[in-house]
């Protein structure tokens, strides 16, 4: 880039209100948002379909989210978004109305997907509306505004992104051969609702199956459903960056920043705290290439945490029914003082499935206990090459032992959760690469993740089909786990089944069992979780198991 691009954020006047970003669904259903829809769509479309050789195009700014840091990443596409829409108002609308168009420009903010939401025209968990039709309704720039109406029908840019080129990409992986991106949830149109071995025939001439994904999204993440579970972030950004198309992962990403955001404003003096700082990764690194002015100064970490200095806030939708939507500023006031009951009700409603399964369920014993699987991985093992670790209660899905394709992921029912690495070949791809990655690599690091089987394991225990199990009590569960716990690992671009010890030698996954006092009488306490210790012969004779403290610790990096 030989001029610097400042991320600055969407500008607001002196004395303003920061704008909030709100959730998707209830900002493209609100018929106050009808302006900002129509302008975020016809300015997203304009800017998908930029030279792709422009530094500041779509596709060179949406190409670097696997590998560089995805909040600034997020909050780039944003301003670039702003700029189109105002480009496209000075171009298009006539000077008398202008200003009304950039009133809702400037009030406009991306908008999060929270997965955690009901979607309503589903009455469940599914993707937003707004990513699975064709076309949408909008206002054109010649309405009258004094009753605007969407009258005019364009293509969803939501829907999929179109190389404007007609060509794809030269790197070498199977995803990049071809001129849509969409990920899973494709199928060809006389296979719309059937079931297809081939994932990448699929793509030719395909159609997103918004079907297919909703009923992905409801069998394996509602924690009553004794059949699936996927109840870890790192299992659900694992299913959306699979199924959803790479143009609305950016709201995606939208929600993580939103789950930091309101860490920060329920915890706002905890940052960094107390934590050895690592040779090669500090909170004031610079976060390359985003620069925040002119003069080749980059944003870093610290930079990142407060979120309003980017003049956004976040809104709180689990208050819509009670009047009024207060921003996450608004309610992370309390924080200052010793009374945040409206915060914790709000978390506890919001994200509490568990201990909402667990407060109904008052003739299961041992509820007092909290279960969890830790896998420590190397994210570089394949070279950075992404895979993803499944793990099963009971048989393995048939043909899992070989190799993971669609029609085996949508067999199997008793998934409990993944693992996905979330990374990229390292290898140089037109003269660049990650340098952090590499870094990260040659220092040895190691990453964590973790998957909640309380949940699950509840389900198990009232099922009366599963005599197996019947308490959450800790003899019980690891004897259970024991028996009926397995995992697979799968390289993602072939599908092909891992050997975990000769592939991914450094993988260590094992179970802990906690001590969580829920506070199931008092939804305005959030759980205290306390006392973990690790249940070791559920993992010792499985590949990948750790097997002991001491085998845990050979695997860790000597400057850990």
């Amino acid at each position: 880039m030989s001029t610097a691009y400042a991320i600055k954020g969407i500008p607001v006047s002196d004395g303003e209100p920061i704008p909030t970003r709100k959730e998707v669904s209830a900002w493209y259903e609100d018929p106050e948002n009808t302006l900002q829809v129509s302008l975020f769509v016809q300015a997203f479309t304009a800017f998908q379909e930029m030279d792709i050789k422009k530094p500041l195009s779509y596709y060179q700014i949406a190409g670097r989210s696997s590998i560089d840091a995805p909040i600034v990443l997020t909050r780039l596409l944003k301003q670039r978004v702003y700029e189109e829409m105002i480009k496209l108002i000075e171009k298009e609308v006539d000077s008398a109305n202008q200003e009304t168009w950039k009133a809702a420009a400037r009030v406009w903010r991306l908008p999060y997907w929270d997965w955690a939401e009901h979607q309503r025209y589903l009455d469940n968990y599914g993707l937003p509306q707004i990513c699975t039709v064709e076309k949408i309704r909008i206002v054109p720039f010649s309405s009258d505004l004094q009753n605007p109406q969407p009258t005019a029908e364009v293509d969803n840019p939501l829907l999929k992104f179109t190389n404007p080129t007609g060509k794809h990409s030269e790197t070498n992986s199977l995803w990049e051969n071809f001129e849509s991106r969409q990920n899973y949830g494709v199928r060809p149109k006389q296979l719309v609702g059937k079931k297809t071995d081939d994932p990448a025939r699929a793509w030719v001439d395909g159609v997103q199956d918004a079907n297919a994904v909703n009923t992905a999204m409801q069998g394996n993440i509602n924690v009553s459903n004794p059949q699936g579970g996927l109840i870890s972030i790192g299992s659900i950004g694992d299913l959306y960056h699979r199924l959803v198309s790479r143009d609305y992962f950016t709201s995606w990403q939208a929600n993580v920043d939103r789950q930091v955001a309101i860490f920060q404003a329920y915890n706002p003096t905890l940052w960094f705290n107390d934590i050895p700082q690592a040779e090669f990764a500090k909170p004031t690194d610079p976060l390359y290439p985003f620069q925040y002015d002119t003069d080749g100064n980059y944003w870093s970490s610290e930079m990142c945490r407060d979120w309003k200095r980017l003049s956004y806030d976040y809104d709180i939708p689990a208050q819509r029914s009670s009047g009024g939507v207060p921003s996450l500023l608004a309610l992370s006031a309390e924080t200052e003082d010793t009374n945040r009951s409206s915060f914790n009700l709000m978390l506890n409603g919001r994200y509490g499935h568990t201990r909402k399964a667990l407060q109904a369920a008052t003739e299961i014993n041992g509820r007092e206990n909290d279960y969890i699987i830790n896998i420590i991985y190397d994210r570089y093992a394949l070279n950075g090459k992404a895979y993803t670790t499944y793990f099963f209660l009971g048989d393995l899905p048939a043909g899992a032992t070989t190799k993971m394709t669609d029609q085996v992921r949508s067999q199997a029912r008793n998934c409990i959760g993944s693992m996905y690495t979330f990374s990229s070949n390292l290898e140089v791809r037109e003269g660049e690469h990650c340098g952090n990655c590499v870094d990260q690599r040659a220092a040895g690091l190691l990453s964590g993740a973790q998957i909640p089987i309380t949940g699950m394991l509840l389900s198990v225990a009232k099922d009366t089909s599963t005599p197996e199990l019947s308490s959450l009590e800790p003899d019980g569960v690891q004897t259970y786990l024991d028996q009926q716990l397995q995992w697979l690992a799968f390289d993602n671009t072939t599908g092909a089944r891992l050997d975990i010890s000769e592939s991914l030698p450094r993988t260590r996954i094992f179970v802990m069992k906690g001590n969580v006092d829920h506070h199931l009488n008092d939804d305005t306490k959030l759980c205290h979780y306390l006392d973990y210790e690790a249940l070791w012969s559920v993992s010792r004779d499985k590949d990948g198991g750790a097997k002991s403290d001491e085998h845990l610790n050979s695997v860790m990096p000597t400057n850990s």
